[in-house]
């Protein structure tokens, strides 16, 4: 008897448990997807899925998924070789063969509608903070006009889905349901003033870690 676990699998303690709770100590493990070891490849199935509560409304057709929830609602187009169905809390993702492209292309797209559960339902969030004398940010409704030692002002206007909130001046948070989204437009706002590498003055993520330069010393 197999049972399937999650795309990654799960580890001996794991494993144990489950055995435990299911009460058939030989049963024999396949991790969905885990292209660490030829021995899983050969136990390979033609399916993922994502399972628990979701919070979420999720329709489904033929070659398109669409998800809504609280936050917003997202739809992903999926390839030919790529067909899902949902029911009972769970989104069951297939492919039609195990060629190289189509194992690819079905982590992707389960990776993918996984995001869009969690963006609709808890949305994803990056913070930005502006280091230097004199860098400010000031939100005017939905402008981000930012002072960034330049002779001229940047005005900054977020696309539809994301939103940005400002604290103390020095702080940008960007905020929305899609995961890609809310990522390029960190990007973009960073890339306004990227830190530069002696004194680290610019725009950098809060958690980014710049790797600073010795500067130059007069020659004697």
């Amino acid at each position: 008897m197999s049972v399937r676990v999650g795309i990654n699998g799960f580890g001996r303690i794991g494993r144990n448990i489950m055995r435990a709770a299911l009460g058939d100590k030989n049963i024999d493990f396949v991790a969905v997807n885990d292209l660490t070891s030829t021995s899983t490849l050969a136990h390979l199935l033609k399916y993922d899925s994502i399972l628990g509560n979701l919070h979420a409304r999720v329709e489904a057709k033929a070659d398109r998924i669409s998800v809504e929830g609280s936050r917003g609602n997202l739809s992903l187009r999926l390839p030919k070789d790529i067909a899902i169905k949902s029911e009972d809390g769970r989104i069951e993702v297939t492919r039609a063969g195990d060629s190289k492209e189509q194992r690819a292309l079905h982590g992707t797209c389960r990776a993918l509608i996984a995001n869009m559960v969690k963006g609709v339902t808890q949305g994803y969030a990056k913070e930005l903070s502006l280091i230097g004398v004199g860098y400010r940010a000031e939100q005017q409704g939905e402008r981000l006009n930012l002072q960034l030692g330049y002779s001229h002002q940047i005005v900054f206007i977020p696309p539809p889905g994301i939103k940005l909130e400002v604290a103390g001046g020095v702080k940008i948070q960007v905020s929305g349901c899609d995961k890609e989204l809310v990522g390029l437009v960190a990007a973009k706002i960073r890339s306004f003033r990227p830190p530069e590498p002696y004194k680290g003055k610019g725009i950098r993520y809060t958690d980014e870690k710049v790797r600073k330069k010795a500067g130059k010393t007069a020659a004697k």
